[in-house]
């Protein structure tokens, strides 16, 4: 899911059958390796067609592609052809996957863009190369959410949160809401970093949620990267790190704990 591209056009110049190529194996890449791993060399087919997480991401990527086709109409940037619709429907999978390829020249409204920045923030299943906040932890919220209420209604029932039919821990759901709360500050803390150089709210939005997803698509209005202050540059690289290393594991590494548990760890391997 790098979305680097060799043409000087991305991927505009590419005949629709090429395009649509792509975006198979942009889906794949996107999936949960170890349970796409086991699906291709025959171990567990079933555990691949069962798994849950999988069918919310295409279900999520079908309602985002027919939620931005009726934005699109709606504010008038939308001409009704299968070209039109295709590549429309190929920019909402290269988004959510956090590729950043460009099917084709679009130039769509403000709500257009905001809706595809939600599309790249959460990005796809677990255990694969994609940025953002993944479909499990959202499922993780939505559920843990449904179990809280559940509880106020009725506080001596006792209720665990599932997910794709195994038992969660109770901190491993708070670690998971964690980590989301954390990319949203983190999300508008980078936002307002990027403002600090001159650059306007929109656009330090669109190149914070680009940098932090590790997406780099165009979507802000600037015409290169490069143009914009060295500060913000900084920041944006600073974003990449830590939406491709997780904010946990980088907020770990700066507790006290990390480093004497590392320490003892390494001791005990030298007397061995």
């Amino acid at each position: 899911t790098t979305g680097f591209s060799t043409l000087n056009e991305d991927l505009m110049e590419m005949s629709m059958a090429s395009k649509t190529f792509i975006a198979i194996f942009l889906l794949l890449s996107a999936m949960n390796f170890m349970t796409l791993f086991d699906a291709v060399t025959g171990m567990n087919i079933r555990r691949f067609l069962e798994d849950s997480e999988i069918r919310h991401m295409i279900y999520w990527f079908i309602g985002s592609s027919v939620a931005l086709l009726i934005i699109l109409d709606q504010s008038g940037y939308m001409d009704w052809n299968a070209t039109n619709v295709v590549n429309t429907i190929l920019m909402v999978i290269s988004i959510g996957t956090t590729t950043g390829f460009v099917f084709y020249n679009f130039s769509w409204p403000t709500v257009a863009m905001l809706f595809l920045s939600i599309i790249a923030m959460i990005g796809g299943c677990r255990e694969s190369p994609t940025g953002g906040i993944k479909i499990s932890r959202i499922s993780l919220i939505f559920k843990s959410l449904k179990n809280t209420i559940s509880t106020v209604g009725f506080p001596n029932e006792v209720r665990s949160v599932r997910l794709g039919g195994v038992y969660v821990k109770e901190s491993i759901c708070y670690a998971g809401i964690l980590t989301v709360l954390l990319f949203f500050i983190t999300s508008a803390v980078g936002t307002l970093s990027i403002m600090l150089s001159g650059v306007d709210v929109m656009d330090a939005f669109y190149l914070c949620i680009s940098s932090l997803t590790t997406t780099g698509t165009g979507l802000y209005s600037v015409a290169n990267v490069a143009s914009i202050p060295n500060f913000a540059q900084g920041v944006m690289c600073a974003l990449m790190c830590l939406g491709r290393m997780e904010i946990m594991l980088i907020l770990v590494m700066f507790t006290p704990t990390f480093w004497k548990e590392f320490s003892n760890n390494i001791r005990a391997s030298m007397y061995r």
